[in-house]
């Protein structure tokens, strides 16, 4: 294709004139009509000319060929690059669902084991008021001295759900 636009131009820009037969050459006489459609034809050389020059230019240049599989290997790796990135937050995104729906699951449990600490304190103000040993409602017999192992026990379990719930928190 270079080769024909090659010979195009070059048929277009010597207008079949070789300047050793400028001497030779007999002066032609045109009329008007002639010589206004000699000079159309002049102009329209002159674009072809133009248009031609800009399709020179939109050549890709001949080393392209071997400059196409490091494009085409840079595109590859960047677009891997670019999947890894994405990958990586959406992993990151999952591990923070993960790490906030542990942290509720905690919190939760802190705040029920709360709420039984205090009902059992409540309880055992109650049962403190009236002067009489607490018996569980369960049936099981356990006094006063019972109620203190079992609230050191529930404080003991309170206080590694704490630990654990902070320690989640801050990793």
């Amino acid at each position: 294709m270079a080769g024909l636009l090659a010979w195009a131009a070059d048929v277009v820009g010597k207008n079949g004139k070789d300047g050793s037969d400028e001497k030779n050459r007999i002066p032609l006489v045109f009329t008007e009509e002639q010589q206004k459609y000699v000079d159309e034809l002049g102009r329209k050389a002159a674009t072809l000319s133009r248009s031609i020059q800009d399709l020179r230019l939109r050549l890709p240049p001949p080393d392209i060929s071997q400059r196409l599989p490091h494009l085409h290997a840079h595109s590859l790796a960047s677009n891997a690059a670019l999947t890894l990135q994405l990958d990586s937050h959406s992993a990151t995104r999952e591990q923070a669902q993960v790490r906030e729906q542990t942290l509720l699951e905690a919190s939760l449990d802190v705040e029920e084991i709360l709420k039984a600490e205090q009902e059992a304190s409540l309880d055992e103000r109650h049962s403190k008021g009236s002067g009489e040993s607490f018996i569980q409602p369960d049936g099981n017999g356990i006094d006063g001295a019972g109620t203190e192992a079992m609230k050191s026990v529930m404080l003991q379990k309170l206080e590694s759900l704490k630990e654990s719930f902070f320690t989640v928190f801050l990793c």
